[in-house]
């Protein structure tokens, strides 16, 4: 059985186009084995995360980048979900629009 945490929903992000905002998350393992924590965004090329493999050893935490990108002057939307081989599910959604860059 899959243990989903409350889904987190960001607020409403404005960056500048050529820009990224991060925003940190950290992965808590109680257990006494590694976690393993794959993620999949619904577009990889607005809402990403960092780093790529994540593996939070025993009794540890790990903090990880959630981060966007604008793509357009328009409102994107978007999640980004990780599923863990500890049966634990973190679902995040977030949108913004992009910025024209300050001269």
């Amino acid at each position: 059985m899959i243990e989903e945490m409350p889904e987190i929903k960001f607020d409403i992000l404005k960056v500048e186009l050529g820009k990224k905002h991060e925003e940190t998350i950290t992965f808590e393992n109680t257990d006494d084995t590694p976690m393993i924590v794959h993620g999949q965004s619904s577009d990889e090329k607005i809402f990403y995360y960092e780093p790529k493999n994540i593996v939070v050893p025993a009794r540890s935490n790990i903090k990880a980048k959630i981060i966007y990108r604008p793509s357009s002057l328009e409102m994107e939307e978007g999640k980004i979900c990780f599923k863990t081989n500890k049966n634990s599910k973190w679902i995040y959604h977030l949108s913004g629009y992009g910025l024209l860059q300050a001269h």
